[in-house]
């Protein structure tokens, strides 16, 4: 049950943190040359802006100055979506945590050990099943 709701919100923190380094971008480039409350001048402004910045400028736009209330919330859940995500992958995904680390096995002989030396040498010649 705890894999399936963890494999629910990496997916979907996957798909928010590919729309946010992405896509968001460029739909605030777009909300901004297209939106009607900015005059000419503030939008060259947010335009450089935003170009310059990339993510960072997109987060301030989309919290900030968009008059889009779609950008705003789906900006707000995909924010929230990665934010949610990191802490639960850290805690329940094996950050610190000693059940989770994997060690290499050793290997076993002991069924070998005790052959004699032509009897080891038969053994890798021919495949034989040792669970008899």
């Amino acid at each position: 049950m705890l894999s399936g709701i963890l494999a629910a919100v990496g997916i979907t923190a996957v798909v928010s943190l590919l729309f946010l380094v992405y896509i968001h971008v460029i739909w605030c480039l777009a909300d901004c040359a297209v939106a009607d409350a900015f005059d000419k001048g503030t939008k060259i402004r947010w335009v450089i802006f935003l170009s310059f910045t990339g993510c960072f400028g997109a987060f301030l736009y989309s919290f900030f100055a968009t008059p889009s209330k779609v950008l705003r919330g789906v900006t707000v859940f995909a924010t929230l979506a990665v934010l949610i995500a990191i802490p639960a992958f850290y805690y329940y995904g094996g950050g610190n945590n000693a059940a989770t680390t994997t060690q290499p096995a050793a290997k076993s002989t002991a069924r070998v050990k005790h052959l004699p030396k032509h009897a080891v040498k038969a053994v890798h010649k021919q495949p034989v099943d040792i669970d008899d």
